[in-house]
């Protein structure tokens, strides 16, 4: 079923739901689209709607391609927002804009209008490295008030869920690595690469960090890269929560220690930026999880994020690169692609020799890594984004 409709098609729509929602007639005018994979439009509403905002945000995912075969409807991504928008705003979290309206037979939702204001991804690949550690801060201290709120509330989240008649889509955020060990045991084995007698053991156990049950467990955002974070000084807000889902909140917060993964176009971020972002991180989790303030509970999540976010990118990159790197130069596009992978790698290789957790696991991916690029020196690591390197 197809979800693509016209700019004048979704402002009509759109200003249906709202005056239904609200119990008086409205319009909405002056259209403008945004740049987004799904239709995103910000109009303004008329005549003013006495307490709601006088511009909105208008959305609909059009993007199917994870749904189930089969699918007919809403996608799931759009329900799931809705999910996480409906929860963030019934528990007052500043942390997203708040939900105005939603319909399930437009597919679309209505949300308040925060104004014009940059990602974090413009700022780090402009040139202005104080801007870009202020939008660094400011990212770590909206994360961290995401995950603080949103503890010990994952019933409430479910019961939304299970109203709208959705669950979280899977993303590279959240799929579980236990089932993948035969796949990981095959690469080293098919490059020479001896493992340790407890690798199966350490993915089993910070695979278990990562989706079990666990202090830092709390709503994430899943797709938590400077795209998605609009700096805005104490107003910054994360858009796009498509994915939301609970896990282990690290698997959010240690995107800048691996290049931000979950975005293209990476950068490496220097030690001193990470230290920043993460600072302000855990000054603001802590409120809502009191065990990120012990550096030991905190480090040894840490790296398990580090390594759940590593091994998903491996096994990526050997189905779709590095399997046929013998056969042939890589081209260009897979030199970018693996650059990044690398990049995860390396994170994780640090954060694990660093904090003394996952090192077997750690060990075997390092050694792979250096063994790939001394056959290919093509394969050189991704530079620094460009408002961090003369930090």
């Amino acid at each position: 079923m197809a979800f693509m409709v016209s700019v004048d098609s979704l402002m009509q729509n759109a200003a249906r739901v709202l005056t239904a929602t609200i119990g008086r007639t409205v319009d909405l005018v002056d259209a403008m689209e945004l740049e987004s994979d799904s239709t995103v439009i910000r109009a303004t509403v008329v005549p003013p709607a006495g307490d709601q905002p006088a511009t909105v945000i208008v959305k609909r995912v059009t993007d199917q391609r994870l749904d189930l075969p089969g699918h007919d409807g809403p996608p799931s991504r759009f329900l799931n927002e809705w999910a996480a928008l409906e929860f963030l705003t019934d528990i007052e979290a500043d942390v997203a804009p708040k939900l105005v309206a939603a319909d399930r037979s437009q597919g679309l939702t209505i949300v308040e209008d925060i104004g014009d204001h940059p990602t974090l991804e413009s700022r780090l690949f402009a040139e202005n490295s104080e801007s870009a550690m202020e939008g660094l801060a400011n990212a770590g201290r909206l994360l961290g008030r995401l995950h603080a709120m949103s503890r010990d509330r994952e019933s409430e989240f479910a019961a939304t869920q299970m109203r709208l008649g959705t669950m979280s889509p899977s993303s590279d955020s959240t799929i579980d690595q236990r089932g993948r060990q035969p796949e990981f045991l095959s690469i080293l084995e098919v490059s020479g690469i001896e493992r340790g007698e407890s690798f199966g053991d350490q993915i089993v156990e910070l695979e278990s960090l990562i989706h079990d049950d666990s202090p830092f467990r709390s709503l994430i955002h899943a797709d938590a890269g400077p795209h998605n974070v609009l700096v805005a000084g104490d107003d910054s807000c994360l858009i796009d929560f498509e994915f939301a889902v609970y896990r282990n909140v690290l698997c959010d917060a240690v995107g800048p220690r691996l290049g931000f993964p979950q975005t293209t176009g990476v950068g490496w971020v220097p030690t001193d930026a990470v230290d920043t972002f993460e600072h302000s991180y855990r000054r603001a989790v802590v409120l809502g999880i009191p065990p990120a303030e012990d550096d030991s509970e905190f480090s040894r999540h840490l790296t398990a994020a580090c390594g759940h976010w590593a091994l998903n990118r491996w096994l990526h990159a050997w189905r779709d690169h590095l399997s046929r790197l013998g056969a042939s130069p890589p081209g260009i596009g897979a030199i970018e692609a693996i650059k990044g992978v690398w990049m995860v790698i390396d994170g994780f290789v640090d954060a694990s020799r660093r904090f003394g957790e996952f090192e077997v696991v750690a060990d075997a991916l390092g050694r792979f890594r250096e063994e790939e690029v001394r056959r290919w020196p093509e394969l050189e690591p991704a530079p620094v984004y460009p408002a961090l390197r003369n930090l």
